[in-house]
């Protein structure tokens, strides 16, 4: 299953990827780029920007930016664990928001019932009714996304997004309020696998016994 994370990009914790999936067995090709521009193969990594990740011409790793992507089905799957572990080492994964996300969701009601919604219905009732339609559709989309991450199922996911954007394309620029549980949503598909890859936190002086 897909999965995203944002963080800025950093050629030390690239790099240490990079060497985690060696020494884990992973065959791959490595491409560092500088503003979407390959950087020579004698000092490929100096400067870079962005780092590309592919096996047998299909892309299992990406991170441009501050956006970052992670396609496991692109490897072996007896390899995950080893991206997996390689991206907590890297401290290349995002802890999902869902808080922050469903904040800007109930700002999103609220802008479109009190907003969007009334002129609509001055428009026409027809309108009004594609509104709602629309709205639903989208908010629909949402869920089946969330049950396709959280299940490992890409098929949801699918009919999820196109649910989503048909949903959301004649809401805008409202429905962008949306956006940012949905990114949650693909940052905790890509966490909940990181996770048991990742250090035990140290315990608390109140939590250590006398």
């Amino acid at each position: 299953m897909k999965g995203t994370f944002k963080k800025p990009f950093e050629k030390e914790a690239a790099e240490k990827l990079v060497t985690c999936l060696e020494e884990g067995g992973i065959t791959f090709e490595t491409k560092w780029e500088l503003k979407s521009k390959s950087l020579p193969e004698d000092d490929p990594n100096n400067g870079a920007t962005a780092l590309i990740l592919t096996s047998n011409g299909k892309t299992f790793f990406s991170h441009r930016g501050k956006i970052g992507a992670v396609t496991p089905k692109h490897i072996p799957e007896d390899k995950h664990s080893v991206l997996y572990e390689g991206l907590a080492k890297a401290g290349l994964y995002t802890e999902p928001n869902f808080g922050f996300g469903m904040i800007l969701v109930i700002l999103h009601l609220i802008v479109y019932f009190s907003l969007v919604l009334p002129k609509y219905m001055d428009i026409g009732g027809n309108f009004a009714t594609f509104g709602i339609v629309s709205t639903v559709a989208m908010y629909i989309g949402l869920l089946l996304i969330y049950l396709g991450t959280t299940q490992k199922q890409s098929t949801l996911v699918v009919f999820g997004l196109c649910a989503y954007i048909l949903g959301a394309l004649p809401g805008a620029p409202a429905t962008m309020l949306t956006i940012a549980l949905l990114n949650s949503f693909f940052q905790n598909s890509l966490y909940s696998n990181v996770k048991p890859f990742l250090p035990a936190p140290e315990p608390q002086p109140s939590e250590v016994l006398p």
